[in-house]
């Protein structure tokens, strides 16, 4: 008997979830899962970020902080002497070139956007939030 349709003729295959990764297939779009789904993801990429940020923050403090103890020492033994003018113009001149910057590129779209964003997705922030602060705590 011949096929009546064309659909009859050819078969689809549904091949969207090949192109996925592991993670995607997972989670999905995970703004359409259901609230405790997107609060437990949310909450453990925050956990993982905070811990992340945390133990970064310390390393780059303790980095910063030893550096300028070092060129402390190095400046009271006489080994280097600092030009302080120098440092102040350098510096008073970097401000005004940032601010310069700042004020030209400032733009209050990218503000609206990301409030926008926290309105949309605020079970998402929230488990965020929350899991960033619980991750950086440890």
């Amino acid at each position: 008997m011949p096929p009546s349709t064309e659909d009859d003729i050819f078969e689809v295959l549904d091949i969207t979830d090949a192109n996925k990764d592991w993670i995607e297939r997972y989670v999905g779009d995970i703004t359409t899962a259901p609230v405790p789904k997107q609060l437990a993801v949310s909450g453990v990429v925050g956990v993982g970020t905070g811990y992340v940020f945390a133990k970064v923050s310390k390393a780059a403090a303790a980095a910063i902080g030893g550096g300028l103890l070092l060129m402390q020492l190095l400046h009271y033994k006489g080994y280097i002497t600092v030009n302080k003018g120098k440092i102040r113009k350098e510096v008073d001149r970097a401000k005004r070139q940032i601010a310069g910057t700042f004020n030209k590129n400032y733009d209050d779209r990218y503000l609206e956007q990301g409030i926008d964003f926290i309105k949309r997705n605020a079970v998402l922030t929230g488990g965020f939030g929350a899991g960033f602060l619980i991750g950086f705590s440890f």
